[in-house]
């Protein structure tokens, strides 16, 4: 397998379409079911799928807050950079992959009401926007991703001192 990775390029959205009733994205942002926005969460993300041949593709990716990456079994990457709800950011992935089945995995982390002041959430969440010849392949809300809770991962709340980061 063979990866590129692209960091800290900010994905070309017009902020005012970003978390909106209709979103101008191609893919959509996926979540666990009826999580509460306000608890730390932790989730893992899965999708099996097949090419028919050797395949080349581009990966966009974002969570809110934290991810990583693996594909088949391999690590790829991690995200998302700091960023606000006007300026948010995804990591850009070249992959290429063998003919066969493959398995993309990644696990996503929300901080809740926990977050420190400087990690900014609208909700837990996890987003793949490929290349436009993949989208029925690896897209988010369009591909059969999968997803499950992770149980028995505790965070503790970090002390705030007023006016110190």
């Amino acid at each position: 397998m063979n990866f590129k990775t692209k960091k800290h390029k900010q994905f070309p959205v017009n902020w005012e379409s970003f978390y909106t009733e209709i979103p101008l994205l191609p893919c959509n942002w996926i979540s666990y079911p009826n999580c509460n926005h306000k608890e730390p969460l932790v989730t893992q993300y899965r999708l099996d799928f097949k090419t028919r041949n050797k395949d080349k593709f581009i990966l966009n990716i974002s969570a809110d807050q934290n991810y990583m990456l693996w594909i088949d079994g391999e690590f790829v990457g991690r995200g998302s950079e700091m960023k606000t709800p006007e300026n948010w950011y995804f990591e850009s992935y070249e992959i290429s992959v063998d003919k066969g089945k493959h398995t993309m995995e990644v696990t996503v982390w929300n901080y809740g009401d926990l977050s420190p002041d400087n990690r900014m959430s609208v909700f837990p969440g996890f987003i793949v926007i490929p290349d436009p010849g993949h989208m029925d392949l690896l897209g988010t809300g369009i591909a059969k991703w999968k997803v499950r809770k992770f149980h028995g991962i505790t965070f503790n709340a970090l002390p705030k001192n007023l006016g110190v980061y």
